[in-house]
């Protein structure tokens, strides 16, 4: 940028307007001053390749209070607009900025696009400055000094903002630049396109200036970019504090309370203050303004619930330093021997609650939004009425409104370049509704007075009775954008067909249609969501196309519409448990939420056609849920059990209570309920529709998800047809021990539900050697990959997208895995969360055997049947903490029959709901009456083979539970021994015990884990330590009962990096999967890196071999390859129905498949 561009505003401004805190003017470019000197001296779009908007039309407007000047224009199809508004006469500035560009137009062309506003920076040299800078979920607070000359290009702040304060040396001059004024509410302000408004900005040093600028590379799809910015006085009254609710916005999470007062118990929960008949006095913000007629009376003697104050004459309760903005009211009205008759609410005046009536022994809430804009609130109470507490929450301030009161652009008289924020989307405030709800009183300690009932647990699938199953293809691909999507992309028809034929040509016959994920924030939209999503299908249709539609249930973010449509459903929202405070989040039970959902769901359907739908976040919103009158009387008549109303009991948040594992458990079971309900919806309208669904690999085997949210995947596979994972990762490669390893056990749902299994494949970088990667590792599992966003291939690579059956890749659904040995994965261990986690010893195991290619499976608990496990000779069970009594018997009746058993640690050391029994029953079974001893574990001096006396070694030491072990004739083989102290004295390291035809194998140790490597997510650091005596030691173990014929084949003569599958496929073919990862050599320390090195997949220039059993005469053996064309023959030869193959030297570039026909 050359200085002469720009010009101060002094030097064009009147000496009059200097009595205005701040002016602007647009002279063809903008300017800014605040008492008379320069904020902003220019501006720039990127594609006018200057500053300023000279030359663009531009229209002039005053607007109540407010100077509004506009910019607008259209550069070949792509439409832009930037208004700057001297807001209430001079106190603030305002500038938005929008663009808009559809798919295939010249500038969808990848290459970023900026709006950017520049500082003089000798001006703000040396100012110190407090901002706000990271990513909504995780939005801090920083500080530091602008310096006197930072380097061209530096950041001077560290990194974007979301907002900065700018203070001069001497105190005299501070101003705020809010890039964030609708606050930390949504997700999508964090990057483009589309769906939010864009609230971090880069903050650099441009030349003579510092820059603040927004950007957006839009791709061939396109898309829209907005962003705003105020700018004011750094002044008390304009803290941040005030003009915004919170600093960050969980995905998940309580909406926190302001004030929370209780008002008539003595023994309560600490969230409350006791505010009782207290008086109205100034010092304390709050109290009773006429409490001469106030009575109390207490049910019990804990919990806010059970004592109340009451009164049959009006009565108001004032509240103070109230911040502006629009507040949520809740208050709790319980009723004990008597009645609650004509009860009204009022705030400020204005009746919110009117004539409402509550019959004896029940607890009754009422919540509803107010507008507070004096910063006090009188709650007048009239009627015969009762009260326990009261809740304010606010869920924006007044100075985040761009969607209730005001849109977007403060002139609506357009143009509006875009879909997205339009004036008349806002034209209304919503119709606002309050939430009135009712449940039985609970009788302290007569909570868990009867007994609880076991939970069902239905199921219902899609019919493709007459129909063609097109599930487990290889590719699922995008029509371009992510979740934030618009649907306005691809309006042109050309440009859809354009697209439609892109796709086929890279054989993606199955299409994800992401976009508005929160569908119902986004009502102005969804007439043409729907519309446009039936023009898509229809087309596609034509082509042999399948669509899937992605969208959300339960998410109440303030994407576009958010609050609106919270504010409008207050009746459907979740509620906590503790305090009954309203979340951001609709309820996975309640009636009226889900039949809104239903409806909608049942019409998108029909009108569409759509062919199968993921709908994420049916999902409780964190631990404190779901406290509504739906969940806790569904809960009574599902368990028999009650969940308590007293938010001190000792139940509640306590997972080592038994009602609150009761509770869990219920959870789980009804969020497949929801879907076995949907389908029970769906299904006249299209019997094979399919429903799709995934996790992180951390939701699958973690217990965040399970006991947090209780979205498990073993309750979707009641109802899913396809289920998946988000590889998160975004560098398979880079990490594929850890990411190998969750792929194999993700087909535990294959294995136990006969469901297909796909993996989401995405890359920071787009890079496309770690897509391959990624796409390999998913197919090598028979299992199908989706890619979110669209993806082109660059010129020259390996077209993995186009390796169909046709040209050699194995059929997904007559694939069957060859292994002999299981591993179990136990739902109730990993939601155990005592002892030990079961998963790191499990996945130590699994990546042993991976790294001697031992195929092996996975199975949890619904694969934990005689039907399933007499396929396999081997069952590794390791540290299963959490076993039900049927676990077990299940477990001793295979090895009864004749298998083999591996178990360790803390196995079945809790029942199924994470309680200790009085006796370890595992051990009684299975290890002739072997019982607890003490909880902890111990350390040992030395590790010995009993027959010989020789020491093991082990670079990691282990720790062992200790038990009581029987002796006499019930005596256990123990084959290693644990050296415990310098006496000598031992225990057992490593037994078993014969059973029947099989044998279980015991350790009180887990041996694996040092071989665990987790899943690294690229820009983090590795971690992972090999530790060759301990993966040896551990071999030592799986080689007493792992034969030749459980290792199905001798593939010594291949690296361990040369990833490895083996399936029994169409016509008795045996299909080979080789992987190359063998240029993936990243130690401990280093950081995961987006993308994979150029040299990843050069020939591999050794010759590997591999000997395989075969039931058959041998016919051929040849090679296919997304990497070269055709078949590649390969030399094999034949002895002893066995089969050796050699694959020569430059064969295996990424990922082929070799095939044994027979």
């Amino acid at each position: 940028m050359k200085k002469h561009l720009f010009a101060i505003a002094a030097a064009l401004l009147p000496l009059s307007v200097f009595a205005q805190k701040f002016a602007l003017q647009d002279n063809g470019d903008l300017q800014v001053t605040y008492q008379g000197k320069p904020i902003i001296v220019s501006e720039q779009f990127s594609l006018l390749q200057k500053n300023g908007f000279a030359g663009i039309d531009s229209r002039t407007e005053k607007i109540g209070e407010h100077t509004v000047l506009n910019r607008f224009g259209t550069m070949e199809k792509l439409q832009f607009r930037r208004e700057a508004v001297l807001k209430n006469n001079g106190r603030e500035v305002e500038i938005s900025f929008q663009f808009e560009l559809p798919a295939y137009s010249r500038y969808a062309d990848s290459q970023l696009k900026f709006y950017a506003i520049y500082l003089p920076y000798k001006e703000f040299a040396n100012y110190s400055y407090k901002a706000v800078q990271g990513r909504v979920s995780k939005a801090f607070w920083s500080k530091g000094v602008i310096p006197a000359d930072a380097p061209e290009g530096a950041q001077l702040a560290k990194g974007n903002i979301r907002q900065i304060t700018l203070t001069a040396p001497d105190k005299h001059r501070s101003i705020t630049i809010d890039c964030s004024p609708a606050g930390s509410n949504d997700f999508y302000s964090d990057y483009p396109p589309n769906a939010g408004i864009m609230s971090l900005w880069s903050f650099t040093r441009r030349g003579d200036f510092i820059e603040i600028k927004v950007s957006y590379t839009p791709h061939f799809y396109g898309g829209s970019l907005a962003a705003k910015l105020q700018i004011y006085e750094a002044l008390p009254e304009n803290d941040y504090s005030l003009r915004h609710a919170r600093l960050n916005g969980k995905y998940f999470s309580e909406l926190p309370a302001d004030e929370q007062f209780v008002f008539g118990a003595k023994k309560f929960g600490k969230m409350y203050t006791n505010a009782g008949t207290t008086s109205f006095a100034a010092g304390k913000k709050y109290g009773w303004l006429d409490n001469l007629q106030l009575k109390q009376e207490s049910f019990a003697p804990s919990g806010a619930y059970y004592s109340a104050v009451y009164s049959d004459k009006s009565a108001t309760f004032r509240m103070t330093g109230l911040r502006k903005g629009l507040h949520l009211i809740t208050v709790a009205i319980p009723t004990y021997d008597r009645p609650v008759k004509n009860m009204s609410i009022a705030v400020n005046g204005k009746k919110y609650i009117n004539a409402l009536s509550a019959a004896p022994m029940r607890v009754t809430h009422a919540s509803f939004p107010v507008w507070i804009e004096n910063g006090s609130a009188d709650v007048t109470f009239e009627g015969d009425w009762r009260l326990a507490t009261l809740n304010d929450s606010l869920l924006q301030t007044s100075y985040e409104d761009l969607t209730f009161k005001r849109g977007f652009w403060v002139s609506t008289a357009g143009p509006h370049p875009s879909v997205m924020f339009q004036s008349g989307h806002y034209a209304k405030e919503p119709e606002y509704n309050f939430n009135i709800s009712s449940y039985a009183l609970p009788i302290p300690g007569e909570e868990m007075k009867k007994t609880r009932k076991a939970l069902e647990y239905p199921t219902a699938y899609a019919d493709f009775t007459g129909k063609k199953d097109w599930r487990g293809g290889a590719m699922i691909g995008s029509l371009g954008p992510g979740n934030n999507g618009s649907f306005a992309e691809f309006a042109d028809p050309a440009s859809l067909q354009r697209r439609l034929s892109e796709l086929k040509q890279d054989q993606t016959s199955v299409i994800m249609l992401n976009g508005f994920l929160s569908r119902h924030t986004y009502p102005a939209h969804l007439d043409r969501v729907k519309a446009m999503s039936k023009r898509i299908n229809s087309e596609g249709h034509k082509l042999g196309m399948k669509f899937l539609d992605h969208s959300d249930y339960s998410l109440l973010w303030q994407c576009d519409s958010g609050y609106r449509v919270m504010t409008e459903r207050m009746e459907q929202l979740q509620f906590t448990v503790t305090s009954h405070l309203p979340a951001r989040g609709l309820c996975p039970t309640n009636p009226i939420a889900k039949r809104v959902f239903f409806d909608y769901m049942t019409d998108f359907v029909k009108s569409t056609d759509i062919d199968g739908i993921m709908v994420d976040e049916i999902a409780f919103h964190g631990d404190n849920f779901c406290g509504c009158a739906w969940c806790r009387e569904a809960f009574t008549r599902d368990t028999n059990w009650v969940l308590p109303a007293d938010e001190t009991s000792e139940h509640l948040l306590n997972r080592n209570s038994p009602l609150w594992r009761a509770w869990l458990a219920w959870r789980q079971k009804v969020i497949g309920d929801f879907w076995v309900e949907l389908r029970g919806e769906l299904k006249p309208v299209k019997p094979e529709l399919v429903f799709i669904g995934y996790t992180t690999h951390y939701g699958m085997w973690g217990n965040y998800a399970s006991l947090t949210t209780s979205a498990v995947l073993e309750q979707f596979c009641r109802s899913y047809d396809f289920i998946g994972t988000e590889i998160m990762t975004r560098n398979a490669f880079a990490s594929y021990r850890g990411t190998y390893s969750m792929r194999k056990m993700k087909n535990m749902y294959r294995n136990c539900y006969g469901i297909p299994v796909f993996g989401l494949v995405y890359n920071d970088a787009r890079d496309w050697d770690v897509m391959y990667f990624g796409w390999a590792l998913n197919n090598m599992h028979a299992q199908t990959t989706w890619q979110m966003r669209g993806f082109q291939r660059p010129e020259g690579k390996s077209d993995y997208r186009a390796f169909t059956e046709e040209k050699g890749n194995m059929s997904h659904k007559t694939a069957r895995s060859m292994a002999k040995i299981l591993l179990y994965f136990s739902n109730s261990s990993r939601d155990c969360s005592k002892s030990i986690s079961p998963i790191n010893e499990l996945m130590g195991w699994s990546q042993l055997l991976s790294s001697k290619h031992v195929p092996h499976e996975f199975i949890n608990d619904q694969g934990l049947n005689q039907e399933t496990l007499k396929n396999y000779p081997v069952l590794i069970v390791a540290t299963a903490t959490s076993l039900s009594k049927q676990d077990i018997a299940e477990i001793k009746k295979y090895v009864e029959n004749g298998g083999v058993v591996y178990a360790s640690g803390f196995v079945g050391y809790y029942d199924e709901i994470a309680q200790k029994r009085a006796h370890w029953l595992f051990g009684q079974e299975l290890l002739n009456g072997a019982d607890y001893m003490k909880d902890d574990t111990a350390g040992y001096k030395k590790l010995r083979v009993c027959a010989t006396g020789e020491e093991i070694s082990s670079d990691a030491p282990v720790r062992y539970a200790r038990y009581f072990y029987p002796k006499g004739k019930n005596k256990l083989n123990v084959l290693w021994e644990f050296v415990i102290n310098d006496k000598g004295t031992t225990v057992p390291a490593l037994m078993y015990n014969q059973i029947g035809k099989g044998r279980v194998y015991f350790s009180p140790a887990i041996f694996a884990t040092p071989a665990y490597s987790i899943e690294v997510t690229s820009k983090n650091i590795i971690k992972f330590q090999r530790k060759p005596q301990a993966e040896a030691l551990a071999w030592q173990i799986l080689d007493m009962f792992i034969t030749p014929e459980h290792r199905i084949w001798d593939a010594s003569g291949i690296p361990e990096q040369v990833l490895t599958s083996i399936y029994k496929t169409t016509g008795n073919r045996i299909a080979v999967h080789l992987l190359n990862a063998t240029k993936s050599n990243y130690k401990p320390g280093d950081k995961i890196p987006s993308t994979a090195p150029a040299n990843a997949y050069d020939p591999l220039q050794e010759v590997m071999s591999f000997t395989i059993p075969t039931d058959g005469k041998v016919k051929s053996v040849y090679a296919c390859s997304p990497d070269f064309e055709g078949k590649k023959i390969l030399p094999y030869t034949v002895q002893d129905n066995a089969v050796k193959v050699t694959v020569p030297a430059g064969t295996l570039q990424c990922y082929m498949i070799i095939y044994i026909e027979q």
